[in-house]
């Protein structure tokens, strides 16, 4: 039986940004495509999208009709806790790559060893999912580097 590769990839690896001078730190605009996206799909890749955005952007239109639209996931902005509000698209991306939400202990398990069973047993972060999922043989932009 030969299965498809599935590779999860984020907003801000397939959009190339530029940085405004609008005096806010850190403020971008998208300007285009880094690549990333056609290089999986040509590679035939099962392409995941996740975002710690609540919403579609004008400039997300050139990639909306290539992922199945349930293979899109984006965060619930009626979540009021800000960390489980940008946790949200990946908590569903995790769970329609039919996984579990991994623990601190999973997703750190050299700091685990160091912090102890109470710490490694909390919630991973959302921010620490995207390296945890290699180790569970799902793809993220470092595999179309290669």
């Amino acid at each position: 039986m030969v299965t498809t590769m599935r590779i999860v990839l984020t907003t801000s690896d397939i959009q190339k940004r530029e940085f405004t001078d609008d005096g806010i730190p850190g403020a971008y605009k998208a300007t285009g495509s880094t690549g990333l996206l056609e290089l999986a799909l040509e590679k035939g890749l099962e392409v995941f999208i996740t975002t710690t955005r609540s919403k579609i952007v004008g400039t997300d239109k050139w990639w909306l009709g290539l992922v199945p639209e349930d293979h899109i996931f984006f965060a619930d902005p009626s979540i009021e806790d800000q960390e489980e509000q940008l946790a949200s698209g990946w908590k569903k991306c995790v769970a329609a790559l039919g996984l579990t939400w991994p623990t601190k202990g999973e997703t750190e398990p050299e700091l685990a060893k160091r912090l102890g069973t109470n710490w490694a047993a909390k919630p991973g972060h959302w921010a620490d999912v995207q390296a945890w999922l290699t180790r569970q043989g799902v793809a993220n932009r470092f595999y179309l580097a290669e």
